[in-house]
């Protein structure tokens, strides 16, 4: 396993070179990246076809600075700043825990106020230069495309999913919510549950069906694709950090036909510190020299072959329901509930002791999503709704 990006480069090639970036972190980054490109292409075919309106936007150009908009930039400017030039400063232990730093009231105040003022500066200069050719204040109407928009959609959809994730991984294992004042980059930046993600995820996309004017629906069946390639690449940064998504035990043969790495893998460096310690783990390792005792399923590998699949099953149907907003993205539900109450079964999680059952959140919530996808794929289909803008 590979905590950070210099653990690969050091496992592969060699080099010791400091970087302060995660495997998780890494993953999840080509996830939305993977994710935004696909939706982007999406949106782009809907629009040439007519299914999508442009976006029309009403803007004053010409006016004075706004207060928010100064306050906004300086204090994005100070933060940068205070953060960028203390870990400048002290680079390697930057790299060996980054979200600590980030996260910690650590910082230097005078790259902090550097960059205040190198912010305001340029918020003051684009002005100057909007003022030269707007003397007068003017509304001014632009329009563009959806898939304009894209990059906007896919972080404030991140933002919004990151904290749902978060919520009900506190749901899930309340006894961590303490994490969040004794050790907040831990309590932060590990422990998601993609559940949660997509439905406050979700809630984010009836904000932007009305500024596309456009049905969510619509919106959430051109993200079912995305959504699907976005989890199952997001899986691989659980896999390759090691952060304990992992199965139960696998005392099973090896059928033959797979490499043992994708049958049964015990974790080495995960970034848990699970296990029994790694003989003649190498000082680059650091903390990461455990190994779990038994080999268990890589669940996460799984999940992700799995995704990839449903991807390309999704990506080839997705123009198929266009005429039927709601239907498509039902179906992704039944896929996506389906594929995760599967994996449950060989995947170690919590469980809720509910007497003759004890079922995990993610069982509850992917049978849920299958009986909810299903209602409603046969109740939108008999019924043959037609797309229509929101706000109609």
């Amino acid at each position: 396993m590979y905590p950070s990006i210099s653990h690969l480069l050091y496992d592969l090639f060699g080099l010791d070179i400091p970087l302060p970036i995660q495997s998780f972190g890494f993953f999840v980054m080509l996830a939305f990246m993977g994710g935004a490109l696909v939706l982007k292409k999406i949106f782009e075919e809907r629009y040439s076809v007519g299914d999508f309106p442009p976006v029309h936007e009403k803007v004053v150009k010409g006016g004075g600075l706004a207060l928010k908009d100064v306050l906004s930039q300086i204090l994005f400017g100070f933060v940068l700043g205070f953060k960028l030039i203390y870990a400048l400063g002290d680079w390697v232990a930057f790299s060996q825990n980054p979200q600590g730093i980030i996260l910690s009231g650590e910082g230097s105040l005078l790259g902090g106020l550097l960059f205040a003022g190198i912010a305001y500066a340029m918020l003051w200069h684009e002005n100057k230069k909007e003022k030269e050719a707007f003397p007068e204040p003017k509304e001014v109407l632009l329009e563009k495309k959806p898939s304009d928009l894209v990059m906007e959609i896919t972080f404030s959809c991140g933002m919004a999913g990151f904290l749902g994730a978060k919520v009900f991984h506190f749901l899930e294992y309340p006894e961590t919510i303490p994490d969040l004042f004794t050790d907040p980059a831990a309590a932060v930046f590990s422990g998601l549950t993609f559940y949660g993600g997509l439905i406050f995820g979700a809630l984010t996309a009836f904000y932007y069906s009305k500024k596309l004017k456009v049905s969510v629906m619509s919106i959430l069946d051109a993200a079912a694709p995305s959504l699907m390639l976005a989890y199952g690449m997001g899986r691989l940064g659980c896999h390759f950090s090691g952060d304990g998504d992992w199965g139960i035990v696998n005392n099973n043969p090896n059928p033959g036909f797979l490499p043992d790495w994708l049958w049964a893998y015990k974790y080495p460096h995960n970034v848990n510190g699970e296990g029994v310690l790694i003989d003649n783990c190498a000082p680059n390792w650091g903390y990461y020299c455990y190994e779990l005792e038994h080999a268990v399923y890589p669940t996460p590998l799984f999940e992700f072959i799995m995704c990839l699949a449903l991807f390309a099953l999704l990506y080839y149907f997705r123009n198929h329901w266009k005429l039927m907003p709601g239907v498509f993205f039902s179906f992704y539900l039944v896929l996506n509930g389906l594929e995760r109450f599967l994996i449950e079964k060989i995947r170690v999680n919590v469980v809720y002791d509910w007497g003759w059952i004890q079922p995990t959140q993610a069982e509850l919530i992917s049978f849920a999503m299958i009986l909810v996808g299903l209602i409603s794929f046969f109740v939108l289909k008999k019924r043959g709704v037609t797309s229509t803008p929101a706000n109609e």
